[in-house]
């Protein structure tokens, strides 16, 4: 399992997964994850659905069958439509990185019909961990693999350790803890928790204004290379109206506190003008009574369910109505 999710070094976009193939997760040499899809279409020519996102689009904690792709593709083929859904969501991965892979697969001639976003934790965090808006998530992550061709070892262990057995949140919380032990002498994950609360304002207003001009590059490809696209502002659990106290103890760590609070200006300013096919979803766990997260980000199976329903909604009735 510690193979699964080990990472290339990959021009402009910073890294890719390798290729693996085990029982729960399967990677093909260019770095994309397995998706379900209809073997059979029945003389249709299907439509093709590119995904993009971090590690929550790709999958972490999910079955290939069970990834938001997948059961994106599970649920239009339920309904009776004909699509083929690629993953091309990269762990760690921003909306900047993900504009980057499109553009380059578009370069190369691949034309997909829709193209759909799965964003926003990876970009508050990074601006969060380093200062500033648009920045790239995890620079050690190019230097370790520049220098070793590979993660260490507990870095193996933190991306591949899944939700596929008991008390998958406890796990996932332990291992953590021993990775971030692990990192280089200096390097400091949390190093912007001195941040004021003026300060959390402007960073929030920052990211806002580069999701803005990303939508916008992202709306003249879509004219250029006759795409079109859907852009969703994903859940955390910061976001939650109701946090249960268990997940408050294992889901929001204090040292996730300021955050949390960065996210949510994020969040509550998003929209409007400038974010043209752009869906806050958020909310959509909120009346949920169990929890359906893995982690602050991460959502179970349950939750990838969830999450792929309302995209699926959204879909039909921007494009399929």
């Amino acid at each position: 399992m510690e193979q699964a999710n080990s990472l290339d070094f990959e021009p402009f976009r910073g890294w890719r997964t390798k290729e693996f193939h085990g029982k729960y997760i399967n990677v093909d040499s260019w770095g994309v994850r397995k998706t379900w899809n209809p073997r059979n279409f029945q003389g249709r020519q299907p439509k093709t659905i590119y995904l993009f996102g971090g590690s929550t689009a790709w999958g972490f904690g999910a079955r290939d069958d069970y990834t938001i792709p997948s059961l994106l593709s599970k649920l239009l083929a339920k309904k009776g439509h004909s699509f083929v859904v690629h993953n091309y969501a990269e762990v760690a991965h921003t909306f900047g990185q993900n504009l980057l892979r499109l553009a380059l697969l578009l370069r190369e001639g691949y034309q997909p019909d829709y193209v759909i976003f799965y964003v926003g934790l990876n970009d508050v965090a990074t601006a969060y961990e380093f200062g500033v808006a648009g920045a790239v998530n995890d620079f050690f992550r190019i230097e370790e693999i520049l220098e070793h061709h590979s993660l260490s070892h507990w870095q193996n262990i933190w991306i591949g350790v899944k939700g596929l057995i008991a008390d998958r949140s406890r796990i996932y919380q332990a291992v953590s803890r021993i990775r971030n032990r692990s990192l280089k002498p200096g390097f400091e994950r949390w190093k912007a928790e001195g941040y004021t609360e003026e300060q959390l304002k402007k960073l929030s207003g920052d990211i806002r204004k580069e999701y803005e001009k990303s939508i916008q590059f992202l709306d003249h490809l879509a004219k250029a290379y006759s795409f079109k696209y859907l852009v969703f502002w994903q859940p955390v659990i910061y976001t939650k109206k109701v946090i249960h106290e268990y997940e408050k103890m294992e889901y929001i760590p204090e040292n996730e506190r300021t955050l949390a609070r960065l996210y949510l200006l994020t969040t509550d300013g998003l929209g409007g003008d400038g974010f043209s096919q752009f869906f806050n979803i958020t909310h959509i766990l909120d009346d949920k009574r169990e929890s359906y997260y893995l982690d602050s980000g991460h959502l179970s199976e349950e939750g990838n369910a969830v999450a792929a329903e309302k995209v699926v909604d959204v879909f039909e009735k921007e494009f399929l109505k």
